[in-house]
């Protein structure tokens, strides 16, 4: 059976292609960034928008173009460096990587090549951060993108500052990675297991991921951490801030939850940060983490909503932890040791 390809490049050099690869591969479709070609064919076969491209699987993409340089860069910003080069001189493919087209575990991209769509860039230290903020009237993407900044700015350069780079950090509500994409190029932890309950906020967040290139140093978990296994149902309090999204307990509820310790049985390497914005089961999720607190002392920066709420959060931590800093709402503890 022949392996199926997507030409990118529906000019000359793709249409020689097709005439000296066409017994070698199934051309399925070509892919052009001329707007005026989306649609239309080409040796009979639809010239795809490359848009189209975050829809497709299992295909050998082929650069068929003098553009080759442009087009590496944005298939790279597609999560996409799988492809084969077509040298017009002597007909041969010249291949980067495995040539089987498979975007990070066949993970669906939205259409999100520019602004218009949802996609926006934002650079810290010289580091370039992809964010797809799909819905500008929501709290936290509004502020990411007015401020062109992370959200909790402050709260994350103290956590970088802390230097806890090599270690694996813990995002417990990590809406839509705001957070976790921070940990993993700022502040250079080894890997983010990301929590996060709401299934429309986990597809934004899975998008991150994706085009920062970020899916093979993190695992998402599609469920609520508390103290004991069970189930729930998720309740908004503010419909334009997914952030305050609240678990309510529901033994027929539709999400799963857990505990930390059960989900970290199986992991290998040292925890570093625990970080916990749930609205209301902070306490709880610490309760579910005993085991893996007393082991490795981790920083834990977390949200008491009340003075109340803070109380019983520092009496839990106690003896052994301290409040180092504190942000609005977010407090940040440490062992007494370091």
């Amino acid at each position: 059976m022949q392996q199926k390809a997507i030409f990118y490049g529906a000019s000359e050099m793709g249409n020689q292609a097709y005439h000296y690869l066409k017994n070698k591969y199934k051309i399925s479709y070509y892919c052009d960034s001329d707007k005026q070609k989306w649609g239309k064919t080409l040796n009979n076969i639809k010239i795809l928008s490359p848009d189209e491209l975050g829809h497709m699987k299992d295909y050998i993409i082929v650069i068929t173009s003098s553009y080759s340089k442009e087009i590496v860069k944005h298939l790279s910003f597609l999560g996409i460096d799988e492809y084969a080069l077509f040298n017009l001189q002597d007909r041969s493919l010249h291949f980067h990587k495995k040539i089987k087209f498979n975007l990070y575990n066949k993970l669906r991209l939205r259409k999100l090549i520019d602004s218009k769509k949802g996609f926006h860039q934002i650079g810290y230290k010289g580091i370039h951060f992809n964010f797809y903020l799909p819905n500008t009237s929501e709290y936290i993407q509004n502020k990411i993108l007015v401020n062109c900044a992370f959200y909790e700015m402050e709260v994350l350069k103290f956590i970088e500052s802390l230097r806890l780079n090599g270690s694996i950090f813990i995002d417990v509500g990590a809406n839509i990675g705001n957070h976790t994409l921070f940990f993993i190029k700022a502040c250079k932890a080894k890997k983010v297991l990301s929590f996060e309950p709401n299934k429309y906020v986990l597809d934004i967040l899975k998008t991150n991921i994706a085009i920062n290139h970020l899916a093979n140093k993190v695992v998402v978990y599609n469920k609520a951490l508390g103290s004991n296994k069970g189930c729930g149902d998720l309740s908004l309090k503010d419909l334009n801030n997914h952030g305050t999204g609240e678990i309510r307990l529901n033994a027929n509820g539709e999400i799963a939850i857990d505990t930390l310790d059960n989900i970290l049985k199986k992991e290998k390497g040292r925890i570093g940060l625990i970080k916990i914005d749930v609205e209301g089961m902070d306490l709880e999720v610490l309760q579910g983490a005993v085991n893996t607190i007393n082991l490795f002392k981790p920083v834990i920066c977390i949200e008491a909503l009340t003075p109340k709420r803070l109380e019983e959060i520092t009496k839990f931590l106690k003896p052994g932890y301290e409040i180092v800093k504190k942000y609005s709402d977010t407090y940040i503890f440490r062992w007494r040791d370091k």
